[in-house]
């Protein structure tokens, strides 16, 4: 208000209309954020812990949201993605389950999941948005490993593919760096629950979005 003062003063004292000045400029920004519905296209690595299970990886997905209500002091939105995940977990050279028994190898997972759920602009952060979504899809992990243990006379290679169906919630936070650009915080851990080496893996990622 104190530029749109300053400059309908100089206007009256230049003998200037002030009609193009009686408004604050648009804030493309908000205009911005306004809008929708809207794609993003998001990148990040990935890293998947288990148990004493590790894995690291990466991750690529498209989304889109869609305003759904205005208030004086928050936005609600409606989050819709795709993500296509790869990590892969390392076996090690040593398992402390076989005593003197070595093991190489591991475990290629990737994975395809559609997301859904709503989103949160607070006004007094109008540069982050929050989301908390319901995800579902298939999982296919691929494992080969090489087993040694001398004392039982146990060495051999093992390989085997298994793909099965995962759900599960995905909690993200969005920093805008810029318009169309945001730094994307993202948690997933599965719902309910499952002890299966294939799916109970709960990952994080910190990567950028661009909207398209």
């Amino acid at each position: 208000m104190k530029r749109v003062a300053f400059a309908v003063s100089l206007a009256l004292s230049l003998g200037l209309p002030t009609t193009a000045l009686a408004a604050e400029p648009p804030d493309d920004t908000a205009a911005s954020r306004a809008q929708g519905p809207m794609l993003e296209l998001s990148l990040a690595p990935l890293y998947g812990f288990g148990g004493a299970r590790h894995g690291f990886g990466g991750q690529a997905g498209l989304g889109m949201f869609s305003p759904l209500w205005q208030g004086e002091g928050s936005t609600g939105s409606l989050e819709l993605g795709l993500l296509l995940g790869y990590d892969h977990e390392s076996y090690g050279r040593s398992d402390r389950f076989l005593g003197e028994g070595q093991v190489d190898g591991g475990t290629h997972r990737i994975e395809a999941l559609l997301l859904a759920g709503p989103g949160l602009r607070l006004a007094a952060m109008p540069r982050v948005r929050s989301s908390l979504q319901l995800y579902g899809g298939w999982v296919q992990a691929f494992m080969h490993a090489q087993l040694d243990n001398e004392l039982q006379s146990i060495s051999g290679d093992y390989e085997v593919s298994v793909g099965v169906f995962s759900t599960g919630l995905a909690l993200t936070h969005r920093l805008e760096l810029a318009q169309r650009v945001g730094l994307d915080l993202q948690v997933r851990a599965p719902f309910p629950m499952v002890p299966a080496a294939i799916t109970s893996y709960v990952f994080a990622s910190l990567g950028v979005s661009v909207g398209l």
